[in-house]
This record gives C-alpha cells, structure tokens and sequence, in this order.
C-alpha cells in the first residue's frame, strides 16, 4: 500500500537523548488506514528524526493493543495491592520477591 498521507498522533520520548517512538496514522489513496508505532532516533540538525523500525497495526489489532496496555499501566497497582496482601499474611519478603520474578514473566 502506498502512504498518501499520515498524521503524527502521538510522540513519547524516551529516557535516552535522542531517541523516541512516534505513533503515526498512515491513508492511502483508496482510503484504506493503519497506524505504525515507529522507533526513532536524531540525527542531528541534518538528518532530524529518522525511523530505525516500525511496526504496522492494522484496525483489527488495535483494541487488542489498547487493552494490553491498559492492563499494563494497572501492573504498578496490581504489585501494590499483591505487597499489601501478602504483608497482611505474614509472608517473608524474599518470598514475595521471588513470586513476583515468575508473576512479571507471566503477564509479560
């Protein structure tokens, strides 16, 4: 599919200098639309910002998308609230730590 127009929906910098992930809306001439999460880095006053790789979703992965991420924005949360509980029951602290390794990896 050719790229007749794309809109910038969002840009998240990231912790490192120079780097960022750019969420693009992508049309083509027929109509037809995906969205591509690019990673990005500078490249100084020359070049700008340029588009190391991407990743293409269409309109059928999105909601999947979307709800992967919110359950991962809860996991701060989620540990929380797992922390409280197992102080509560008088759980070692090194046990606690040990579950939680094998709980992220799961959810990962």
């Amino acid at each position: 599919m050719q790229i007749a127009r794309e809109f910038t929906v969002n840009t998240v910098y990231a912790s490192t200098e120079g780097e960022r992930t750019a969420i693009v809306i992508c049309t083509s001439e027929a109509g037809e639309s995906h969205v591509e999460v690019r990673q990005q880095s500078w490249g100084g006053d020359r070049v700008g910002w340029f588009t190391q790789s991407s990743v293409r979703l269409s309109a059928d992965q999105l909601a999947p998308m979307r709800q992967a991420l919110g359950q991962a924005g809860a996991m701060p949360q989620m540990v929380a609230e797992a922390k409280k509980e197992r102080r509560i029951a008088g759980e070692r602290p090194d046990v606690f730590a040990s579950h939680l390794k094998v709980w992220q990896a799961e959810s990962a």
